[in-house]
């Protein structure tokens, strides 16, 4: 269990470029730039590219496909009609937008 602060830092240890808008010209390099204006003073982070930003996402997909935990994190159709469109924002797999707390200097 970590608390907010300790996430927060330990998502900025794991950002990750990949798609085809990262390969636009200094784009890391920018981005860097602005969390380190951005970030608490002397906090660090990591920012990486993707080998191959086209299709590493779609080689990550496939392997997530191929594994046998895939179905575990599927929901199926009786679960989608027994609990509605809902559901899905709700469940441990979902995209949920979770925004950044503004942390107050003490």
């Amino acid at each position: 269990p970590f608390n907010t602060k300790q996430l927060i830092s330990l998502l900025f240890q794991h950002v990750f470029l990949t798609g085809g808008n990262s390969m636009y010209a200094n784009f890391a390099e920018r981005l860097e730039r602005d969390l380190l204006e951005m970030r608490p003073f002397k906090s660090t982070f990591n920012v990486k590219t993707a080998n191959d930003p086209i299709l590493d996402s779609w080689y990550g997909a496939r392997k997530l496909a191929n594994s046998t935990d895939f179905d575990s994190l599927c929901i199926t159709k009786k679960m989608y009609e027994e609990n509605g469109g809902d559901y899905l924002s709700e469940h441990f797999a979902s995209n949920r937008y979770i925004p950044t707390p503004v942390l107050v200097p003490k």
